[in-house]
């Protein structure tokens, strides 16, 4: 693909300033089209005609600026950058909203909430695409198996509906913890890797995805790629980015209480981008710059690009370590065995600022 065809494109603009939690939750849709907590199913009087809508919405999509540049891909070649390793710039979203488990019954899947952000994922594809960042791949884990404590396909289901209907190549390299399996896969320093000089969706677990952000730079500060001319702690340090991440202040675990570990050597893990449990609307962007030396990271929300539900996702933006979780264990929150303060989109109180 010529160059020609993405220099049209404009720049992505900056996110506006974060609010303080004092907002605490984002806005949702009007209350009219939320009855009982969900969006208003207005598809039910369809019936057997089922198959004939969902056939008739991919056709309708075929015709959108992210379709038809996976096409325009396909039929004259991705506009790989063979200076470049790696994606040009790096999307990452969490799945969308769930209903918790209580068993015996277990919510493997996403909530009515979160299949409705899934089918707003390709309009906010194609509004990526129209301000100049079309997506060529999205990236994704494996399910944790149902017979696990944290089982979950949300992951897939949130960004399946845009794979199918934008007719995006999908990427699978483990599992939710295998985060350095996916920062290896993107800065392969083969000048074949697919992704070399691309834009890229991630979709990922919450309690993952601050390592996963951790991995990205530190690979891509790697000797022989060259991506980035600072490792993670510097990086998640600097002003341009501590102050989108930690709005609500800096905080450091307190010492030896497990599984809060934190090294006091290392005071920057204060500033690493904590996803909250309640917060489901957030995107983190790294961005490369203009003469792909460095990425620039910018916390936006799915909410600029109008993507709503009727869920309220906590606004809280701090700078916090945040121990891994797996499919054989459950969250880890601020306070060992309490959720209390994540639910009520507070910053921990028994956590110290560096």
């Amino acid at each position: 693909m010529s160059d020609q065809f993405l220099s049209s494109f404009s720049k992505l603009p900056k996110a506006v300033q974060p609010v303080s939690s004092t907002a605490q939750f984002s806005n949702t849709l009007p209350t009219l089209e939320c009855p009982g907590g969900v969006p208003r199913d207005k598809y039910a009087s369809y019936g057997g005609n089922s198959l004939e809508v969902m056939y008739s919405i991919w056709n309708a999509y075929q015709s959108t600026i992210g379709a038809q540049f996976t096409q325009s891909q396909s039929n004259i070649g991705a506009p790989v950058d063979p200076t470049m390793v790696g994606p040009k710039n790096i999307y990452i979203l969490r799945h969308g909203e769930k209903t918790k488990s209580v068993s015996p019954v277990i919510q493997y899947h996403l909530n009515q909430n979160g299949i409705y952000r899934a089918c707003q994922i390709p309009t906010f594809v194609n509004q990526l695409a129209t301000i100049g960042y079309p997506i060529s791949y999205m990236v994704t884990s494996n399910p944790c198996p149902l017979n696990l404590a944290n089982n979950s396909m949300r992951n897939e289901q949130t960004i399946a509906m845009a794979s199918f209907l934008l007719n995006i190549p999908m990427f699978i390299y483990g599992g939710i913890t295998d985060t350095q399996a996916v920062a290896d896969a993107l800065f392969n320093t083969d000048p074949a890797n697919p992704f070399n000089g691309l834009n890229v969706l991630i979709c990922w677990e919450h309690t993952t995805i601050q390592d996963l952000c951790l991995k990205i730079i530190e690979t891509s500060n790697s000797a022989g790629i060259d991506r980035s001319t600072m490792g993670p702690d510097e990086f998640f340090a600097q002003p341009s980015v501590s102050d989108q991440i930690c709005v609500d202040g800096k905080y450091l675990a307190p010492s030896g209480e497990e599984p809060f570990t934190t090294d006091p050597t290392n005071p920057a893990s204060a500033f690493y981008p904590f996803w909250n449990n309640n917060n489901y609307d957030n995107i983190f962007c790294f961005l490369g710059n203009t003469s792909n030396t460095d990425f620039d990271f910018t916390l936006s929300n799915q909410q600029y690009f109008n993507c709503l539900t009727c869920y309220p996702s906590c606004e809280l933006k701090i700078g916090l370590f945040q121990p891994m979780s797996n499919c054989s264990t459950l969250t880890t929150y601020y306070l060992p065995g309490s959720t209390q303060l994540e639910t009520e989109c507070l910053p921990p109180t028994d956590w110290t600022a560096p």
